[in-house]
């Protein structure tokens, strides 16, 4: 197996543009009749999808070390100081630089983040300490809402120990199972769970918090063992049709759908639902995108090395996703400034004309960000004087 793979660099780079889509200014005034951008429009407000994908990511990078080790040696063998310490390296200066970013941002370039003085070092250190998305007031704040994610992923890896415990065993069916009804039971319940004051934090905000993304996160090292050969997995699991079925399926449950039929007139059946049972349909019609993305990822790693990654398309966006995490780290406070100084109106050729000037800064300042800062810490290790020569998969 080689160290990098086209496919899964192609999947970071659809997932980072569909999370800049949801973050930009996108809103065309008016209905479809109105504005020729109604649509697209639209379809960027699913762009939070792209956390999903990057979950599944997540999961494939983070067992693909121990999944090769295994198809080698016929042995689970993994050494927890040095996962720690890999991922420390690789993921948290480049994530604390980007704190420094943001705040330094908030306070000298865009209004979007009114900095509090009482509670700022509160918010600093939950935010060095990734619990920040555990609570109400501090999940999407620091002038950065990206962060909660990087939050969760980091608790996701603590779960990884228990993962990696039943998969030793072989037991993958065991592990499917209880993150399965772990992450279903947390979405069914969440709409119905009141916020908890702690002291003089508020913790909240369950939708940001691991249990929401587990099984995700378990797809994403189930593909990795289907891929190196430890387990096999039915032919559906990698059907392009299936992939797309399941995403359509998460699409039609969500409450962007529903909104959209409603501000159509065609939503009133609708009415007599709860908003809480509407909002866990949401959530539940959530892991169909995770299927989907699953089955997806899958239909390209068994692609690799073929037109659907060898072509300049693919290319482009493979390139895209080789520093998909730096742009993820400064998108937000980059798009806080534009917007400040900005000021092109959400119709006709200007609508589009904004969203490629949010689109080319976004993407433009992520690639700074990764030779200043990201390329020193690709190794997962302390930088040498030299940065690493080339991207090594995670």
């Amino acid at each position: 197996m080689t160290d990098r793979l086209q496919s899964i660099d192609i999947l970071r780079g659809i997932a980072i543009l569909a999370v800049l889509a949801i973050h930009m200014p996108h809103d065309a005034p008016g209905g479809f009749r109105e504005n020729i951008w109604f649509f697209p429009s639209q379809l960027m407000n699913y762009g939070y999808f792209g956390v999903h994908l990057f979950v599944l990511l997540s999961g494939y990078c983070i067992h693909r070390r121990s999944a090769m080790k295994k198809f080698d040696t016929g042995k689970w063998e993994l050494n927890w100081l040095q996962f720690w310490r890999r991922r420390f390296w690789r993921l948290y200066p480049p994530y604390v630089t980007a704190m420094v970013v943001s705040l330094f941002a908030a306070a000298w370039l865009h209004d979007e983040f009114a900095i509090d003085r009482q509670a700022i070092v509160t918010d600093i250190a939950l935010h060095l300490l990734m619990l920040h998305n555990l609570t109400a007031d501090f999940g999407t704040s620091l002038g950065n809402g990206a962060f909660w994610s990087l939050g969760m992923e980091e608790q996701l890896y603590a779960g990884y120990f228990l993962l990696i415990r039943m998969i030793r065993r072989d037991n993958w069916r065991l592990a499917l199972a209880v993150a399965g009804a772990t992450t279903l039971a947390w979405r069914c319940v969440m709409p119905f769970v009141p916020w908890v004051e702690v002291g003089t934090i508020e913790i909240g905000k369950w939708y940001l918090w691991p249990m929401m993304f587990w099984l995700h996160w378990t797809l994403g090292a189930l593909a990795v063992d289907a891929s190196c050969g430890n387990i096999t997995l039915g032919r559906w699991t990698r059907s392009l049709p299936v992939a797309c079925g399941f995403l359509l399926i998460a699409l039609l449950a969500n409450r962007n759908f529903a909104e959209l039929l409603q501000t159509a007139g065609h939503g009133a059946f609708l009415d007599p639902i709860d908003a809480r049972i509407q909002e866990s349909i949401s959530w539940l019609g959530e892991l169909f995108a995770a299927g989907g993305f699953f089955c997806l990822m899958n239909w390209m790693l068994a692609a690799e090395n073929t037109f659907v990654t060898d072509n300049p398309i693919s290319k482009n966006v493979a390139s895209l996703g080789r520093i998909s995490y730096s742009v993820y780290l400064v998108h937000v406070p980059v798009m806080y400034v534009v917007s400040t100084h900005e000021s092109l109106p959400p119709s006709g050729i200007n609508w589009l004309l904004r969203v490629l000037l949010y689109l080319a800064l976004s993407i433009g300042f992520g690639a700074l960000f990764f030779n200043a800062v990201e390329r020193w810490f690709l190794g997962g290790r302390m930088p040498r004087l030299k940065p690493s020569p080339s991207i090594r998969a995670t």
